[in-house]
């Protein structure tokens, strides 16, 4: 089973993306170069509005050469405010030149991890990652996508209707046309009845499932 996703054996809609392994999948961690340089006497803000732009871009200048200069604040959102399936809540913001496109080509993102309980409050510091490209690294992958594989090995969605592509919420969209009958451990997959057919369930991180 995928370190990766966590499949949930005894509620279908309860899978989840493992974050520390999504993060080490899309991203390249810089956070202690970055912090030391940052803000080597502990002083500086590491949280959302109040990063000090400078700072980061004389620190990405002399230790990153890797991203681009002139980087700015593009977006900054909590993704308990989107459709996901991770397994932490956290606070992500991307940082490009002001004049560029923030889902393509390198960028610098920030992310702040939940501590638990409400998500309003009560985030950890910044982490720092290096992202080479926010769609091709599939950055934005929030969701699950699913895919039923009847038992000649056939996809039985052939039309990727339950895949992250199609749909806001994959795992909404099976149960709401299939009949899932329960986890089979034999199997190792979900099985359920789809269009008529007997299908095993199968979760991915991305439109395609290997």
């Amino acid at each position: 089973m995928s370190e990766l996703i966590q499949v949930d054996t005894t509620f279908f809609d309860c899978s989840t993306i493992n974050l520390e392994t999504f993060l080490a999948k899309v991203g390249t961690e810089i956070t202690d170069t970055f912090t030391e340089a940052y803000d080597p006497t502990g002083e500086l803000p590491h949280w959302g509005n109040d990063y000090d732009i400078d700072e980061i871009n004389r620190v990405t200048a002399a230790e990153f050469p890797e991203l681009p200069a002139g980087l700015v604040s593009h977006v900054r959102d909590n993704i308990y405010n989107a459709e996901n399936d991770f397994d932490q809540n956290f606070v992500w913001e991307v940082f490009a030149p002001e004049s560029a496109d923030w889902c393509y080509g390198t960028v610098l993102v920030a992310i702040n991890i939940s501590h638990g309980g409400d998500p309003r409050g009560s985030y950890a510091g910044a982490r720092w990652f290096i992202v080479e490209d926010c769609v091709e690294s599939s950055f934005l992958e929030w969701t699950l996508s699913v895919h039923p594989v009847t038992a000649s090995g056939d996809s039985a969605d052939e039309n990727g209707e339950f895949t992250s592509g199609y749909t806001s919420r994959p795992v909404y969209a099976f149960e709401s046309a299939a009949n899932v009958v329960g986890f089979s451990e034999k199997r190792g997959a979900w099985l359920a009845w789809l269009n008529g057919r007997a299908v095993a369930v199968h979760f991915s991180h991305d439109a395609e499932w290997l």
